[in-house]
C-alpha cells in the first residue's frame, strides 16, 4: 500500500470517528408497530456511521454492525386493556387515556430500572437520546438528563395537544380540530362550539396527566441529581411526527422543531418477497387482498364470530387472502387464504396483484396504502383509527364498518363494492400522488434533523420561547387583564371625575336656587 494511499485511508477513519455520535433509541413500547416507525431511522444513523444502542421488548434484526440492540422482554397490554382495545367499542376519553398512558409509563419505567439498562446508565455516555412514544410517557425523559444529553422525540399520534404541551405551539380551536373530533378540513360554527370544549377537555386531561407523572418523575430522578420535569418536558430539542400535510389534510401551525415524517417506514424500494408468500401472490389469477388488524390486535382471537363470518364471504370469492394469523390452528381459514404469523406489510400492499387491504385504520396501514394505491376496508378499534376511517371514506377510496357489525349480508356488499368500483382505485392514485410528491423521503427528513441536532450540540435555537410561558401567559390573557384593569382605572377615573363635575354643579345649582328664593 502505498503512502499516498495510507494516509487518505487515514484521513477517511480519522473522519468518521469526529462525525460519529454516540445515540441511545429507548423505545420500551407495548406496541410493536410504534417501534416500527421509529426503527428505520436508527437502522439509517448506524448505517451512516452513528453508533447507536436501541432499548426495546421486541427482537429486531440488527442491520449494520454499528446498532446494539437490549432486548427487555415484557408482557405486552393487560388483559383489561387489550379487551377493550379489541371491543372497538372503546371511545377517546380521559379514564380509556389515563389506562393506556398507565401502561406506556409502566412499561418505561420497568425497562430503566432493569438490570440491562441500569448497567448501561452506569458504564456508557451518549450524544443525543431518541424516545418513543412522548404521549403521556414523560417520566423517562430524565434518562436524557442522566446522559446530560438533548432529546427528540417521535409522537405516533401526530400533532395532539400532549404534543404541542412540550413545543409551546399554538392551539388554535376555529381551525385545528381537537384529538377527540375526527374533524377533516373547515369546521362549521357548531362544530367549532364541540372543537372549543373538547380542547378544554384535552387541557384539563394534560394537566391531570402532567400531575401523575410530575410524581413519577420525582419519584425515580429526585431534584438534588436531576433537572426538573418541567425543565425536561422543555428541553426537547425535536419531536417527529407521524403525520404529513398531504396525508391528514389539516394545514396547521408547525414551529421549525416539529418535523413530519408520515410514511417513515415506507420503503420507496420494497423490500422483495419472498418463499410460500411470494408464491402465493404471483399466483393470484384474479388478485389478492390483505388483512391485518396491526401488531395489537390478533385476528385469530378478536371477537372470533365476527371474524368467521368474513372468512367464510372471504372463502366464496376468487381473489386469494394473505393474513396475519397468530393462532397454530389454520384449520378456520379458508382454501383460497394464507396465514402468517407476521406480515411484511409494505412490501405485500406493493405487490401488483393487491387489490384490497382490510385493516384497523391506523395511521401506518393507512399510509402504506396511500402510497401504494390500494383501496382500503377499515374496521377501526380505538384511539385515532375512527377519525382516519372516516377521512378514507369522505376522501372516497374506501369504507369502513365496526367488526361487532358484521353480518354475512353486510361484509358481502360492502366487499363486492370495493372490489368491482373503479372509482375506489381512481380516487387512491390521486391522493398517492400528494402524498408520494416530497422534497426529501421521510426517512432522509429525519435522519437529515437529527444530525441536525448533534451537529447543533441540541438546536436550541429551534426552539419556540413561547414554551417557558404558561397558558395565561401564552394567549396574552394576563396582558388583557392588565389592560382590563387599566381601562376600569381610567372609566372609574372619569367617572368620578365627572361626578365631581356634576356634584359642583349642582351645588352651584343650589346656591343660585337658594339666592332667588332669599
Amino acid at each position: 500500500m502505498s503512502l499516498l494511499t495510507s494516509i487518505c485511508v487515514f484521513l477517511t477513519i480519522s473522519s468518521s470517528f469526529v462525525d460519529s455520535s454516540r445515540i441511545l433509541c429507548f423505545f420500551p413500547n407495548p406496541s410493536k408497530s410504534h417501534v416500527l416507525l421509529a426503527m428505520p431511522i436508527c437502522d439509517e444513523l448506524a448505517a451512516r456511521g452513528h453508533q447507536v444502542i436501541s432499548v426495546t421488548n421486541f427482537k429486531f434484526k440488527n442491520s449494520s454492525p454499528n446498532i446494539r440492540q437490549i432486548f427487555i422482554e415484557r408482557p405486552g397490554f393487560e388483559a383489561d386493556l387489550f379487551g377493550k382495545l379489541s371491543s372497538g367499542e372503546t371511545k377517546p376519553s380521559p379514564t380509556f387515556f389515563k389506562q393506556v398512558s398507565d401502561q406506556y409509563r409502566g412499561d418505561a419505567i420497568a425497562t430503566f430500572q432493569s438490570a440491562e439498562f441500569q448497567k448501561i446508565m452506569k458504564t456508557e455516555k451518549f450524544d443525543l437520546v431518541f424516545f418513543i412514544p412522548v404521549f403521556f410517557n414523560n417520566v423517562q425523559l430524565g434518562i436524557a438528563d442522566h446522559f446530560k444529553a438533548p432529546w427528540i422525540g417521535l409522537s405516533t399520534v401526530g400533532n395532539s395537544l400532549g404534543i404541542r404541551h412540550f413545543t409551546g405551539s399554538l392551539s388554535l380551536p376555529a381551525t385545528v380540530p381537537s384529538f377527540f373530533m375526527h374533524m377533516h378540513g373547515k369546521m362549521s360554527f357548531v362544530e367549532r362550539v364541540k372543537n372549543f370544549l373538547f380542547i378544554i377537555l384535552e387541557y384539563f386531561m394534560t394537566f391531570y396527566m402532567d400531575r401523575i407523572q410530575r410524581a413519577e418523575y420525582s419519584e425515580h430522578f429526585p431534584a438534588k441529581k436531576y433537572r426538573s420535569y418541567d425543565e425536561m418536558i422543555a428541553n426537547n430539542s425535536l419531536i417527529f411526527l407521524n403525520q404529513h400535510f398531504a396525508d391528514t389534510e389539516i394545514i396547521r401551525p408547525l414551529l421549525p422543531n416539529e418535523v413530519e415524517i408520515g410514511g417513515i417506514q415506507i420503503k420507496t424500494k420494497p423490500s422483495p418477497l419472498e418463499g410460500e408468500l411470494r408464491e402465493f401472490l404471483d399466483n393470484s389469477t384474479h388478485g389478492a387482498i390483505l388483512w391485518t388488524f396491526g401488531s395489537n390486535l390478533p385476528v385469530s382471537t378478536t371477537q372470533p364470530d365476527k371474524v368467521d363470518i368474513m372468512l367464510k364471504v372471504l372463502s366464496r370469492r376468487k381473489e386469494r387472502v394473505v393474513m396475519r394469523w397468530e393462532s397454530d390452528d389454520f384449520s378456520r381459514l379458508p382454501k383460497n387464504a394464507l396465514g402468517v404469523k407476521w406480515l411484511p406489510q409494505d412490501s405485500i400492499l406493493a405487490h401488483p396483484k393487491v387489490k384490497l387491504f382490510i385493516g384497523h385504520g391506523g395511521l401506518g396501514g393507512v399510509g402504506e396504502a396511500k402510497y401504494h394505491q390500494v383501496p382500503i376496508l377499515g374496521f377501526p378499534f380505538f384511539g385515532d383509527q375512527d377519525g382516519n376511517v372516516q377521512k378514507i371514506t369522505q376522501e372516497g377510496w374506501g369504507r369502513g364498518m365496526k367488526l361487532f357489525n358484521v353480518t354475512e349480508e353486510a361484509f358481502e356488499e360492502i366487499l363486492n363494492d370495493l372490489l368491482t368500483n373503479k372509482k375506489y382505485r381512481e380516487n387512491v392514485k390521486k391522493y398517492s400522488d400528494k402524498y408520494r410528491d416530497r422534497i426529501a423521503s421521510a426517512l432522509n427528513t429525519a435522519v437529515f434533523w437529527v444530525e441536525y441536532v448533534l451537529k447543533h450540540h441540541g438546536a436550541p435555537h429551534l426552539q419556540y420561547p413561547g414554551k417557558d410561558l404558561n397558558f395565561i401567559q401564552r394567549h396574552s390573557l394576563d396582558v388583557l387583564g392588565l389592560f382590563s384593569i387599566i381601562f376600569i382605572v381610567i372609566l372609574k377615573f372619569f367617572a368620578f371625575l365627572f361626578g365631581i363635575c356634576c356634584g359642583k354643579k349642582s351645588k352651584i345649582a343650589q346656591v343660585k336656587a337658594d339666592k332667588k328664593k332669599k
